[in-house]
């Protein structure tokens, strides 16, 4: 209501003037006011005591409505400037939705994540990193609107140990292809100490903070394991490193050239010597003691004998200048020699006659004409044993019961079984055991009836 007073001589009545609508532009400023008059007569009319007439009455209101504009951008200017919000937040807090001078405030989040606006509410979401978050509150009253931008930050959570080893050994990195020495880290950027060891694999060893690489000349692989401590808690993780192999030098081409390098040694015909490495180096051989092996190029040509035959063969690999030998030490085994018997088994079976011992004679003889043979017959101590010809290709031994078995008396008829061996060697130096032959007595005693 806006109160005017009507002045007519000396007799002085109020006049009340009602505004019924305002009416604003686009950019919200008022343009019109509608007036309803108490009554119809406008003449006479003062505002404040001042003389008015109704030609006057336009400049009038228009004084008044920029009073009113005036004073409603007053009100949001000044609960524009008592709006504060703290620069940090850790939780959840209130926004003024009211203004002291009774300006509408609304809000709303610009940019950035870790504050939701519901109502009244800042809803505050920590997380593991810090948070800018700008959010913007806009002033109203009737139709005058001003707006305030606050930046805040979110402080990062509190941590739990297991949280701070997760985040150290989720950003441990170490390379896991090297050649060289390299450094282990020992701690992580969330406090965690770091404890090294290898757990598989070979090529590095672990001194103090350092890793020491040794290359061969092969790729190696090695699992190294950290534990992560913190206080009481700790936990574990796996790097699978991979050595690459080193650039061999001649040496080492050498040496790995024979270590590879391998050929039969036990041989009856012949073989072929390999010419070169894997690595680079050739080969050449030679006969450095022993009968039975002949080289020619890279042919061992295997010339058999009727005894074993051992052969050392030397091979020196070369690469370059450098130059290294290995020795092998071959055994050619005998010719076969096919031996006859008789009878063919050497199996027999005595009973028992006091007075007369049993004998069994046995024949052994080659089939080919060989160099003569030796044989060696071992029996049960109640066996006697004579060998009848021996250094020959024929050979015979006799098997015979014992004076002591052929007189011990019994009272049953037990049968017992009585064990000998005949060994044939080939003669030259008896050291090539040709054959072994078992043979077996089963002898049954004479059941002698005692006397009282």
């Amino acid at each position: 209501m806006i109160k005017f007073s009507d002045r007519k001589g000396t007799q002085l009545n109020q006049k009340i003037l009602e505004v019924n609508q305002v009416v604003r532009d686009e950019a919200g400023e008022i343009v019109r006011l509608n007036v309803k008059e108490i009554r119809d007569d406008a003449s006479g009319l003062t505002k404040i005591g001042t003389p008015l007439n109704a030609n006057s009455l336009n400049s009038v209101l228009e004084s008044l409505l920029q009073d009113a504009i005036m004073q409603d951008n007053e009100r949001v200017n000044k609960d524009l400037d008592a709006l504060v919000l703290n620069k940090t937040a850790s939780s959840n807090f209130t926004l003024k939705t009211k203004g002291e001078k009774g300006s509408d405030i609304r809000w709303e989040v610009v940019s950035g994540t870790g504050i939701t606006i519901s109502g009244a509410n800042a809803i505050v979401t920590r997380e593991l990193y810090e948070q800018i978050v700008t959010i913007k509150a806009t002033i109203t009253f009737n139709n005058i609107s001003q707006e305030k931008t606050f930046s805040i930050t979110v402080i990062t959570k509190e941590l739990t140990e297991s949280e701070k080893i997760d985040f150290d050994l989720n950003g441990l990195i170490i390379s896991t292809n090297v050649s060289c020495n390299f450094a282990l880290p020992q701690r992580g950027s969330y406090g965690s100490s770091f404890l090294w060891k290898v757990t598989s694999g070979t090529g590095i060893t672990i001194s103090g903070a350092n890793a020491i690489v040794t290359r061969e000349l092969y790729d190696q692989n090695v699992t190294l394991q950290v534990t992560a401590i913190y206080n009481t808690t700790a936990k574990t993780k796996i790097f699978n490193i991979k050595i690459p192999k080193k650039e061999p030098t001649a040496s080492d081409r050498v040496d790995n050239d024979l270590n590879e390098l391998s050929i039969n040694t036990n041989v009856s015909s012949d073989f072929t010597l390999p010419q070169s490495g894997s690595y680079g180096s050739s080969f050449s051989w030679k006969v450095t003691s022993g009968n039975g092996i002949t080289i020619s190029d890279n042919i061992a040509t295997v010339v058999k004998d009727y005894v074993d035959q051992n052969v050392t063969l030397q091979v020196t690999a070369t690469y370059s200048t450098t130059s290294k030998t290995k020795n092998f030490y071959i055994t050619i085994p005998g010719k076969d020699i096919e031996l006859q018997l008789i009878p063919s088994n050497f199996d027999v079976s005595w009973t028992q006659e006091i007075g007369a011992p049993k004998s069994a004679t046995f024949y052994i003889s080659s089939l080919k004409e060989i160099p003569a043979l030796h044989l060696e017959v071992e029996a049960d101590n109640l066996l006697d044993v004579k060998i009848n010809r021996n250094e020959s290709l024929d050979l015979s031994f006799t098997i015979r019961e014992s004076n002591n078995l052929n007189q011990t008396k019994n009272e049953s008829s037990k049968t017992i079984s009585l064990s000998f061996i005949a060994k044939v060697y080939f003669a030259q130096g008896y050291d090539r055991l040709i054959r072994t032959i078992q043979g077996k007595v089963s002898y049954t005693y004479q059941k002698v009836v005692v006397s009282d």
